[in-house]
């Protein structure tokens, strides 16, 4: 599995960040009922590394629109949440519809 999303994030990574956008590092963070997590960092020629994170939604693409407006919510509000970059809710290209976000050091909240 880890091969195969390695393969698609740098095409994704390219599309969505634009040319010269290259993921390194990836690494599975965590694994739950309805998800499935991973870090890496976005590298580009123009600036430092960004610590991102892909999160694949395994319950389905309605998922992704939801925290989506969860987490947008609750950032207007001044809460420390995830910045979302990109949702993807078609699972052609890693099999799952996907979030790539903005990775925050720390645990998980239950």
């Amino acid at each position: 599995m880890l091969d195969r999303i390695e393969a698609a994030l740098a095409d994704i990574c390219g599309t969505v960040f634009g040319d010269g956008g290259r993921p390194v590092n990836l690494r599975p963070l965590a694994h739950g009922a309805e998800s499935h997590l991973f870090a890496f960092e976005l590298v580009r020629a123009d600036a430092p590394p960004s610590p991102l994170a892909l999160k694949l939604y395994t319950s389905g693409p309605e998922f992704v629109a939801l925290e989506r407006r969860v987490t947008a919510g609750v950032r207007a509000q001044g809460f420390p949440a995830v910045e979302l970059l990109h949702l993807e809710r078609d699972s052609a290209a890693l099999g799952f519809a996907f979030t790539l976000m903005r990775r925050i050091d720390g645990g998980q909240l239950a």
